[in-house]
């Protein structure tokens, strides 16, 4: 597993000053977490929405997150129509040990 904090390389802003990380887990699952809460993840090149809220700042992060994970980044209606969804402990478990657990 691999922890970073996401800078801006694809917009005017020079840092995210720490609001922004991602933890990548083995199986390739990246997952974003924004001021302290996981926001979304990217699986298999799709981009999966786990907050069911809407800022700028967060809209900023997960566009730059999409971007740098060779997704295409959604608007703001785009966002508010995708499903949310659980990342539960058996797709964290899977996400460690790049395994299909149940």
């Amino acid at each position: 597993m691999r922890k970073y904090e996401l800078m801006p390389e694809r917009c005017n802003q020079k840092s995210f000053y720490g609001k922004a990380v991602v933890t990548v887990y083995p199986s390739g699952v990246a997952v974003l977490k924004s001021y302290n809460t996981e926001v979304a993840y990217i699986e298999n090149g799709k981009l999966h929405r786990l907050w069911n809220g809407w800022s700028a700042t967060t809209a900023k992060h997960i566009h730059e997150f999409c971007l740098q994970n060779g997704v295409v980044g959604v608007s703001k209606k785009e966002w508010l129509n995708l499903p949310v969804e659980h990342f539960t402990i058996i797709d964290t478990l899977n996400a460690v040990f790049n395994t299909k657990i149940a």
